[in-house]
């Protein structure tokens, strides 16, 4: 069980509704892919608690929820899940998430047409400013340079061209 992948849609609530509309109507797939380091499992926890785990991280990643209610979701203290966290991705559940959801807004840019505001709602930033601030520092350009960049690149032929 070293190469789990796991698979996910965008968790659908009541304030994304309207978003996964769009995205629907773009025939637009969004995939969210959790793989696990290749050095084995949690240390100390089954298989349940695993499963518990990557599910948890699944609805983290699209709902604005807090650490502590995450932690809860796993049965787990606060200082526990943030302990085996960072022992399995090498990073902070925070950064993890926050890298996640500018992995999404990428992948939405790319396959659909959808404002930049929606896709802050959707990555859960209330802030569109914020989100797009977020995005810039992880691509180094911002989502709407982004989306002029793929338009560009589909007028000229060149899709394997994108970021």
């Amino acid at each position: 069980m070293d190469d789990i992948f796991i698979d996910t849609y965008i968790v659908t609530s009541p304030h994304n509704e309207h978003i996964l509309s769009e995205l629907s109507t773009a025939n637009t797939e969004i995939v969210i892919r959790l793989v696990p380091r290749s050095d084995g499992r949690f240390k100390s926890i089954d298989s349940r608690e695993e499963e518990r785990f990557y599910t948890t991280l699944q609805y983290g990643i699209m709902n604005n929820v807090p650490m502590s209610e995450l932690a809860d979701r796993c049965c787990l203290s606060l200082s526990t899940f943030k302990r085996r966290f960072k022992d399995r991705f090498r990073c902070s559940p925070h950064e993890w998430i926050v890298t996640k959801r500018m992995e999404v807004a990428h992948d939405i840019l790319c396959k659909a047409d959808i404002t930049i505001s929606s896709l802050a709602k959707l990555c859960c930033y209330n802030n569109t400013s914020h989100f797009i601030e977020v995005f810039k520092n992880h691509y180094g350009t911002t989502p709407y340079t982004l989306r002029k960049s793929i338009a560009e690149q589909r007028r000229s032929g060149d899709s394997e061209a994108v970021l």
